[in-house]
Parts: structure tokens; C-alpha cells; sequence
């Protein structure tokens, strides 16, 4: 069976599947309708004794930060319930993800030129920069200091000068309160790096990303019950899986659609071991 798995899936790979961003049209290309094709013809028109309702496959770009989805016609896609392809192991079905918030730190100093720095009261953004990074608490808030459901503050990008430095950091936590507790705690460092160099100046932004579609599907699991029935009937047992990353059913469900995410047998997402098995 695996052999037969990894052929389909290296036939699917093969199909040159780019979007053309002008059409109104999903799929927008030739070659994304012979990929539609290739997965029904592979099994379902293979299997008319298999019952089921109306289908619709959809391929979303940009699945690693999940905005993907934020084009997508949920009137024109007009379903009750989405599943994504895109899980781990066999057996496993995830229906939470993180809630995450993206924040955005700039720091404007004071700019001389080196020679004349200490008689013109330079003031450095790198250093200050270095501060705040220093100040992270990496013990306990970091990604590789946590687990499970444990949530991260992470410095994922910096860019800048000795006159102006741009940081990007990313917030992550199943719940929205640790979510809200770790913006607090970087607007607070914020603060002290500001109150320590009051001739800097400081900003820090946070905005949402998407929220742990847990949220909802507890409200109904019919979406995960439906998902755990159809592993059952394929020979496995149903695990629940927790997300610690990002994805595009936390933005469909957003949309009001819920989308539970089914076993694509990968591992090691976002790494230069990610591969699919």
C-alpha cells in the first residue's frame, strides 16, 4: 500500500499547478484542472459503490502562515465542513492549532557619525535591539524551551542599523489568555528599554494572525467525529493531534468554516528534515 501511496502522490507532484492570479475562475489554470481530474479519477470515479454527497477540492497557496485563504470564496467553495490533507502520522486528527498575533518592534535612536558619538550623545538602536533580546525570558517562553501546549514569545526577524532597527516576533498559545499575557509582557520590555534610553523611541505593534479553530469545534464536533469515523473505517485508530504551528483552517475557520485537519503522513514541517512519508 505504501507503494502505491507514494506513486499517486509523485504523479500529483509532477503536475505544474501555478495559479494565474488575473483568472475568476478555481482552479485558474489548464494544468490545476488536470490535477482536479487525476485525484477523482484516481479513486472515487473508481469507486462509484463509495456514497457521497457533492465534493469540492480546493488548493490553497501559501499554506506555512495560512493566509492562503484569505481569497477564498467560502459562497463560491458553498460547503458545510472542510477537511485539510496536511495532518502527520496515520491516525491522527487534529482539530487545534495556536492562536498567534504577530508583533512588530521598531526602535529609532539617536544617528552621529562614530568619530564624533560620545561628544553628540549617539544613541544606538542595535544595542537597545540587543537589549530587548537579552531581556526575552528564553527559560520558559521560547520554542525550544516548550512543549505541548505550551506557548512561545519568538524573535523571528531584525533588520536595521545604529540609527533604526526593525524586529518581527511572533506569539503563539492555545489560549487566548497566554496569548494575550506574552504581548503584555513584550510591551512591558518595551517600556524598560524605553525608560532606559528616554531620547530612543520605541513602538510596538501587535496584530492578530488567526485563532485555535478549537474555539469553535467545540461548540460542535461533528467535523472531528465525521474525520475520526472515516480513520476507523480505514483500519486505524483515531489520535488527536494539537497543531503548535501555523495553518490555513485556523484562518477558514475564522471565516466561519469549520476545518478540521486529516493525516497527510509528514513530519518535520518547516525544516530541512520535512518530508512525507
Amino acid at each position: 500500500m505504501a507503494h502505491t501511496v507514494l506513486s499517486r502522490f509523485l504523479r500529483y507532484a509532477r503536475v505544474y499547478t501555478e495559479s494565474d492570479h488575473t483568472s475568476t475562475t478555481y482552479p485558474s489554470t489548464a494544468r490545476q484542472w488536470d490535477l482536479l481530474r487525476l485525484l477523482e479519477a484516481d479513486y472515487l470515479l473508481q469507486h462509484s459503490e463509495i456514497k457521497h454527497g457533492p465534493l469540492r477540492i480546493c488548493f490553497t497557496p501559501d499554506e506555512e502562515v495560512g493566509r492562503g485563504v484569505e481569497h477564498l470564496d467560502l459562497n463560491e467553495l458553498s460547503a458545510n465542513v472542510a477537511y485539510t490533507l496536511d495532518g502527520g502520522g496515520a491516525g491522527q486528527v487534529a482539530w487545534e492549532t495556536f492562536s498567534a498575533d504577530e508583533a512588530k518592534v521598531s526602535i529609532e535612536g539617536v544617528s552621529t557619525h562614530p568619530g564624533d558619538a560620545k561628544k553628540k550623545r549617539m544613541v544606538n538602536a542595535v544595542h537597545l535591539a540587543a537589549k530587548l533580546l537579552a531581556a526575552l525570558p528564553r527559560e520558559d517562553l521560547a520554542p525550544e524551551s516548550t512543549e505541548n501546549r505550551e506557548g512561545y514569545l519568538h524573535p523571528a526577524r531584525i533588520h536595521g542599523n545604529a540609527a533604526r532597527v526593525e524586529l518581527t516576533f511572533i506569539l503563539r498559545d492555545f489560549n487566548l489568555e497566554g496569548l494575550n499575557d506574552k504581548g503584555d509582557r513584550l510591551r512591558g520590555l518595551c517600556r524598560g528599554i524605553q525608560a532606559s534610553e528616554p531620547r530612543a523611541k520605541i513602538a510596538c505593534r501587535i496584530s492578530p494572525q488567526y485563532r485555535n479553530m478549537g474555539y469553535w469545534l467545540k461548540q460542535d464536533m461533528t467535523p472531528v467525529n465525521l474525520a475520526d469515523e472515516a480513520v476507523r473505517a480505514i483500519g486505524l485508530e483515531p489520535t488527536p493531534d494539537r497543531k503548535r504551528l501555523a495553518h490555513p483552517q485556523s484562518i477558514l475557520r475564522w471565516s466561519q468554516c469549520p476545518r478540521p485537519v486529516g493525516m497527510g503522513g509528514g513530519a518535520g514541517y518547516g525544516s530541512l528534515g520535512e518530508d512525507v512519508r
